[in-house]
């Protein structure tokens, strides 16, 4: 079980890997998570699974982290998951990133570019590249779809 003050995917990234450790080493575990979003209780799980399942969707983790990739960001989290959710609704990717970078830009809106290590390693969301796209949605995508929100 575990519990966060503010659930958002974001927030879901540590329960994910734990449940698919646990998984693929051949616990048949139930993953609570609870929290707050917007003011309202927010609660789910993720299902448990058989090992080799649980390997197959550690893969991808592992193989990032190899890479260098340590915390499972390829850009800022909340701009990934934007621009992922902007993707999935059919807008083409100049459109997408030019959005997501109108909402980088904005003095009033709290953004990914107002966090001083982000601002460093990333000036705007037009600089990503198909690739980092990719790897974002391989990595992310799994924890969205398992997730059961309760």
């Amino acid at each position: 079980t575990y519990r966060a003050g503010d659930l958002t995917t974001r927030h879901l990234v540590h329960p994910w890997l734990s449940h698919l450790l646990l998984a693929s080493s051949g616990t048949a575990i139930k993953t609570l998570t609870y929290g707050v979003r917007k003011g309202q209780l927010v609660s789910g799980h993720f299902e448990p699974m058989d090992q080799a399942r649980a390997k197959d969707l550690l893969r991808p983790y592992l193989h990032a982290f190899t890479q260098g990739n340590s915390g499972l960001l390829v850009f800022p989290f909340e701009t990934c998951r934007a621009l992922l959710s902007h993707l999935d609704k059919g807008r083409a990717l100049p459109d997408a990133l030019e959005q997501i970078d109108q909402t980088w830009r904005d003095p009033n809106a709290v953004t990914d570019a107002q966090d001083p290590y982000w601002s460093r390693l990333i000036e705007s969301p037009l600089a990503l590249s198909q690739f980092n796209i990719d790897q974002a949605r391989t990595l992310l995508d799994p924890i969205t779809a398992a997730w059961v929100q309760s």
